[in-house]
């Protein structure tokens, strides 16, 4: 759906269609990444942070 320069300021986001999402991060240098399920629910904001 997106990459993270895209979506590299906190004022960004991706609107989605309410249901459950896999939201994968993996870091432009390569190697492992990581996967979280996220519920968007309609009418909120869900913040996925990568740590």
């Amino acid at each position: 759906m997106g990459h993270a320069d895209e979506f590299s300021h906190p004022g960004q986001g991706l609107l989605l269609n309410p249901g459950e999402y896999t939201v994968k991060i993996v870091p432009a240098s390569g190697g492992e990444g990581r996967e979280e399920k996220v519920n968007i629910e309609a009418g909120k904001v869900v913040v996925v942070r990568a740590q």
